[in-house]
């Protein structure tokens, strides 16, 4: 694994792994989530109140419907009403975006979420096509860094996530592990097992010495 550096990286991500059937997911969470969640509230709030104030004025006791006012009336209703559903359709196109690690099908997918939990594929990558992954750090150790993949057939690499170094070491070394065709992984485990299955031969160092003496 090599190391770079990224100039001008942001604050560490928070990352998130969500364990499924299949694999998992990662997600990442910086203040910019947290601004994206607090505007789509506001969105979400100023539609209703648009929504309600567009129907109100024609309900309310007390409304006026002379041929004078019925106009303006008409092309306030129908400005509010545009303006509410353009909030509410601002919500719907906020978006976070995830990595899916399959390790059924052996691939990863970048997945766009929106807040009525709707998701979309942008990208899917073969994981016989990732010839590596490495830590780019930042230039501060506040800074974190990013996990990326060099991809076959592709010069620039693929970014995977942003996080603090210590997250991205932990988590590169179970991509890199996944990355693993299943026999080599197998054989490893066993090999493993096997070593420390294996009895160790109690003071037989210090038993020569004695004996030598």
């Amino acid at each position: 694994m090599s190391d770079a550096r990224v100039q001008g990286a942001d604050a560490p991500a928070t990352l998130t792994v969500t364990e499924t059937y299949w694999g998992y997911i990662i997600r990442e969470r910086d203040p910019a989530t947290d601004r994206r969640a607090l505007r789509d509230w506001i969105l979400l709030f100023l539609g209703a109140i648009l929504l309600a104030a567009a129907l109100g004025q024609w309900l309310f006791p007390g409304a006026i419907f002379s041929q004078e006012l019925l106009s303006i009336k008409i092309a306030l209703t129908a400005t509010m009403a545009g303006l509410g559903l353009a909030c509410f359709h601002g919500v719907a196109r906020t978006t976070a975006v995830e990595v899916q690690v399959d390790t059924v099908k052996r691939e990863l997918r970048m997945v766009e979420r929106d807040r009525r939990g709707f998701e979309r594929v942008s990208d899917r990558v073969p994981m016989r096509d990732i010839d590596s992954a490495y830590v780019k750090r930042g230039t501060r150790a506040a800074s974190g860094g990013h996990l990326l993949l060099r991809v076959a057939g592709s010069e620039a690499p693929l970014h995977f996530a942003s996080g603090s170094e210590r997250e991205l070491r932990l988590l590169h070394d179970r991509l890199r592990n996944d990355l693993r065709p299943a026999r080599e992984r197998v054989e490893r485990r066993l090999l493993r097992e096997a070593a420390q299955a294996m009895p160790a031969k109690p003071g037989g160092l210090s038993q020569g010495r004695k004996a030598s003496a």
